[in-house]
Parts: structure tokens; C-alpha cells; sequence
């Protein structure tokens, strides 16, 4: 069954990553093919020209809205000199206590530790629970990259460090930045901030699950994430998107606390279409993978129906035997 439906689609990252556990890369080849079809067959407009047609329940059913989340440097490098020359808005969502780290992203370094490891098994403790893993194979690696991550996305930023340590020493690893990785600085953020392309939004501060914060923590959270990129870029910050973003990730007091705080909307991770039935406090989105052109208008065609989320799942374990 074929779909036409007001999108706002997720992208984070605009590279060519050779492993890319977690999905998060789209090729340059990739996105450039996939904007200018969605170009020639959608009206692409700006994420809040979208978000006042959701308010009015004006949407006409072909409207796509481009979104990034996290804040990592190809954003700047790879994604913006694409949208400029093509003439494509896009919305970035920055975790601003990531601005200027010369480290990775946690879930990043889980996968550069359980890739690059000699050993094949692993015991990790994480608050007093110990897990036991193996990581004999490729399979076994990304199972345990997921398993990894799925644990530690449930703890707040504190404990997840402690644990990147630990998991680095028991498999005797170093931890570096990969060019592929990087996180942008503040200066990359200024000088994004001054295209007609892009309109920058908050991502949270620290990244954490909303739900494992306390209210008056999630009221920090979203206020002073609010409050550094609005004196950094000297820019009224309206939207925020929720960290990891399904359903599960956010709750009626988040939706509460966006409004009070000044936001006009709040962005989830929920894979659904558009309608006038869109909460402005959970708005949906659908998550791109790195498919050619061919591919994506299949899936644009019937995002549920399609076998390819899956098939892009399974087939990770080959990119670490190549």
C-alpha cells in the first residue's frame, strides 16, 4: 500500500562510516539523491512553517520537514554545503553539554571499545548488576554493542562514563575520537547558525532519558540547554527534540514543562505520518537509514510495510568481517 503523508524525517549523521553499528550514518551520495527526489516530489518547507500548519490542521498530506539530532560535526562539514547547494531547509538538534567535547558520543565509544577489543567475552557491571557477553563474532559483537547501549541509555550520565571506563579497561582499549565522530564546537555552531538553511534547536543538555530525571532536573535540563544556545548564537531556540524520542522516552510532565519553559514544540521519535491529530508537545517522526535512492522512495512509498529497517539491522555484522 502506498503512502503520502506530511513527514518530518530524522537524520543524524551525514558521513561515510565504515562500521556504523547504530545506524546513524546516511552516505553524502545518499542524502544528496534523497533530497533532491524528495525535492522534486514533496514540498519541503522548514520545520516551523510545518509546526504552524499542525497548529492550524492545514496540512495538505505532502509537506516533509528535515530534522538532525545530537549535534555532530559533519553536520557542519558534509550535510550543510548539501542543503545550500540544493536549497533545502533543515532543523538541527544539539545536546549542548556536548559542545566543544573532544570525545565521542557514550554509545559512540561503546562501539569503538566492542569493534576494535581482542578479547572475546566480556563481564560488565553496571550499577551492581554484571552481565556476561560474547564477542567471539561479528554477530556477537553488535549483539553486544546493543546490549551494551540499550543498559546504559536507563542510567544517567554519571554512571554511564564510569561504565565507558570500565568497559574500556576490561578490554583493554583506548578510547580516541574517530574524524567520522567528531562533535561540533561552538564555533562550528556559529557559523551553521548564520545559514538561511538551518535553524538550530535543543536536544537537551546531557542526553539523558527524561524519565530518570527528577521534574526539577528535567526543567534544568530543557531551560539551560534553551538558555546557552540562545546567548551563543544570539537566536531565539523554539523547538527541542526529546533524547532517544519513542514513547516510552518522555511523559506528560516533559510535554508540560516544554511549554513552560518557552519552547513551542516538542519533538519525539515516534514513527508515525502526520495528522490532525499531532500533539504539538509529541510530534512523530520517521528515522532515514542509509539507503540509495531506489530504496528510500520505496520506503518513503510505505515506511511500514517495508522489510528494510530490518534487513539494515540484520545486515550490520558484515560491515566488521569486510
Amino acid at each position: 500500500m502506498t503512502t503520502i503523508a506530511s513527514r518530518i524525517l530524522l537524520y543524524h549523521k551525514v558521513s561515510n562510516d565504515p562500521i556504523d553499528s547504530q545506524l546513524l550514518a546516511v552516505s553524502p551520495k545518499n542524502f544528496r539523491d534523497q533530497l533532491v527526489w524528495l525535492k522534486e516530489n514533496y514540498e519541503v518547507i522548514d520545520l516551523s512553517h510545518l509546526i504552524d500548519k499542525i497548529k492550524k490542521t492545514s496540512l495538505h498530506g505532502n509537506e516533509i520537514a528535515i530534522t538532525f539530532d545530537d549535534g555532530y560535526r559533519d553536520n557542519w562539514t558534509q550535510m550543510l554545503p548539501i542543503i545550500s547547494e540544493i536549497g533545502i531547509p533543515v532543523t538541527v538538534f544539539i545536546a549542548t553539554d556536548f559542545i566543544n567535547s573532544s570525545h565521542e558520543f557514550w554509545w559512540d565509544q561503546v562501539e569503538q571499545i566492542v569493534v576494535s577489543t581482542q578479547k572475546k567475552s566480556l563481564t560488565l557491571c553496571i550499577e551492581d548488576c554484571e552481565f556476561v557477553m560474547e564477542l567471539s563474532s561479528a554477530n556477537r559483537r553488535i549483539s553486544a554493542i546493543d546490549s551494551i547501549c540499550s543498559k546504559l541509555k536507563n542510567h544517567k550520565q554519571f554512571s554511564i562514563r564510569k561504565a565507558i571506563k570500565d568497559l574500556a579497561h576490561k578490554l583493554e582499549c583506548s578510547i580516541g575520537t574517530r574524524a567520522t565522530h567528531e562533535i561540533m564546537a561552538e564555533s562550528d555552531l556559529k557559523l551553521m547558525s548564520e545559514s538561511k538553511w538551518v535553524t538550530l534547536g535543543s536536544h537537551t543538555c546531557s542526553h539523558t532519558r527524561m524519565p530518570l530525571l527528577s521534574e526539577q532536573e528535567q526543567r534544568d535540563e530543557l531551560a539551560f540547554s534553551k538558555q546557552r544556545l540562545e546567548q551563543l548564537l544570539k537566536q531565539d531556540i523554539s523547538f527541542i527534540s526529546y533524547p532517544y524520542g519513542n514513547s516510552i522516552d518522555f511523559s506528560p510532565i516533559v510535554e508540560k514543562l516544554v511549554i513552560e519553559c518557552g519552547y513551542i514544540a516538542g519533538i519525539a521519535n515516534i514513527q508515525k505520518d502526520l495528522s490532525k491529530e499531532t500533539s504539538i508537545t509529541a510530534i512523530p517522526r520517521r528515522l532515514v537509514r542509509n539507503w540509495n535512492c531506489e530504496d528510500f522512495i520505496t520506503w518513503m512509498h510505505n515506511p511500514m510495510g517495508s522489510e528494510m529497517e530490518r534487513n539494515a539491522l540484520r545486515h550490520r555484522a558484515n560491515r566488521l568481517e569486510q
